[in-house]
């Protein structure tokens, strides 16, 4: 089975063709306002590069498809980005044993 969902939404932007005016609309529809400008610049790059060589449809789904990867759809709160490594966490004490379920239903 193939996934049923689809893409479908239309931009109120006056010019398509405006990364910008498209993104900042889809930004405060997926992420209230949070998309960062690092996230912004990369989506912006590539909805030009989309709308240039497969036009407005693909790369309007394009965007909403690359928004919802961003730390900013998938969270409640700004995303501050420190540039400092993450701190590896300390191991357990003790061996212990976990059961992970994954619920792999879609297409």
């Amino acid at each position: 089975h193939g996934s049923v969902g689809y893409l479908s939404f239309a931009s109120d932007a006056s010019d398509p063709s405006d990364s910008a005016a498209v993104i900042d609309e889809l930004s405060i529809l997926l992420t209230s306002g949070r998309l960062s400008t690092h996230s912004k610049g990369i989506i912006e790059t590539a909805y030009a590069s989309e709308y240039a060589s497969r036009g407005p449809t693909s790369a309007l789904k394009l965007v909403q498809q690359l928004i919802t990867t961003t730390p900013e759809f998938n969270s409640n709160s700004i995303a501050y980005k420190t540039g400092e490594k993450r701190v590896s966490a300390t191991p357990a004490p003790a061996p212990y044993k976990a059961i992970v379920v994954l619920a792999l239903n879609g297409g």
